[in-house]
């Protein structure tokens, strides 16, 4: 095949990776902790694991495979993490104490058994 066409072909694969790389792992691992990530970590994985994946489709072999389930637990490790230090919200301060409100009739009891 020409060469042209093939790297268009991984190109394309390649950008298409990307996304399907990004919205498994915010299906699987939550788009909050994703959120917390910094840029350098979901690049640095993202990137590696979708040249896994080309390079899965051009040249194959149980090497690939085994790169790209380690990213893949590298991705797992690293959002279990955040999941793990995540901020607490601040209306989520673990404060149980209940308030207790008394409802005191403006009328006098009297006044309403002679309604009745």
């Amino acid at each position: 095949m020409d060469s042209r066409i093939l790297r268009f072909a991984y190109g394309a694969e390649f950008l298409l990776a990307l996304i399907a790389i990004f919205t498994f792992w915010s299906q699987v691992g939550g788009q909050t902790h994703l959120d917390l990530m910094p840029w350098y970590l979901k690049f640095g994985i993202s990137m590696s694991a979708a040249a896994v994946i080309v390079m899965l489709t051009a040249r194959g072999g149980r090497v690939w495979w085994g790169v790209l389930i380690s990213i893949i637990a590298a991705a797992a490790l690293v959002t279990y993490y955040y999941h793990l230090y995540e901020p607490m919200d601040p209306d989520d301060s673990g404060d149980s104490t209940i308030t207790q409100y008394f409802y005191r009739p403006t009328t006098p009891v009297k006044g309403l058994l002679a309604l009745a």
